[in-house]
């Protein structure tokens, strides 16, 4: 199979990840209190932990290159819209902030329903409702976005969007495409997906990556 300039950038892309997932900054639930951590080792910092609130965003995912460099943080602060990214972001806007028309009344029922009953939980429905929270906040569950592979201004029902859920503190990633709240899969091996999508984004290969092999249904 002949080799392409493609192929080379996509594989020394890989290798820059697998490098900085060697770095000493991890990311854990500390059992004594519950709460997320992240764990600096370097002489510096040799034991010091820092109090950090991702919202159920998976332990995988926090301890991958996403969060060991703070290039992120930088392109987020650039990125024009506020609720979504197309790499990896910690922005987390729920997904109804993602699909056109969630809200209108019609469609905020049936979406609902069918989450409910895809995840046997109650999804948050309406963020002003402070039935949702409080006392309550324990009887349902959130679907908050990773990232949405449209270009930050487009909300068009194109593209992937990827999903972190609060049910099992986030270790599940689920996707939809095109916008459709009725195609949500779980996203199989999300961590490979991620990279790969990553690394087709950095390398420059025309087209839009192709999630689909990682989509499988639950």
């Amino acid at each position: 199979m002949k080799t392409t300039i493609f192929d080379l950038q996509h594989s020394l892309f890989l290798v820059f990840l697998s490098v900085l997932k060697i770095l000493l900054v991890e990311h854990r639930m500390d059992s004594a209190d519950g709460k997320l951590y992240r764990f600096c080792e370097p002489a510096a910092n040799k034991g010091i932990k820092e109090f950090i609130t991702y919202k159920d965003m998976s332990q995988f995912i926090l301890n991958t290159w996403l969060l060991h460099t703070d290039a992120w943080h930088i392109a987020e602060s650039a990125v024009t819209d506020p609720f979504k990214s197309r790499l990896p972001s910690t922005l987390q806007s729920p997904i109804h902030s993602l699909v056109a028309n969630f809200k209108s009344k019609k469609n905020t029922n049936a979406f609902c329903d069918f989450l409910d009953a895809k995840f046997n939980h109650q999804i948050v429905c309406d963020y002003e409702d402070d039935g949702y929270f409080g006392e309550h906040a324990a009887n349902y569950f959130e679907l908050r976005n990773l990232l949405d592979t449209r270009n930050t201004d487009d909300y068009s029902n194109t593209g992937f969007q990827l999903f972190c859920s609060s049910i099992n503190h986030g270790e599940n990633i689920y996707i939809i495409q095109d916008a459709d709240v009725f195609s949500i899969k779980r996203l199989d091996n999300p961590q490979d997906a991620i990279d790969s999508y990553a690394a087709h984004i950095f390398s420059g290969q025309d087209g839009e990556f192709d999630f689909k092999p990682y989509m499988v249904d639950f």
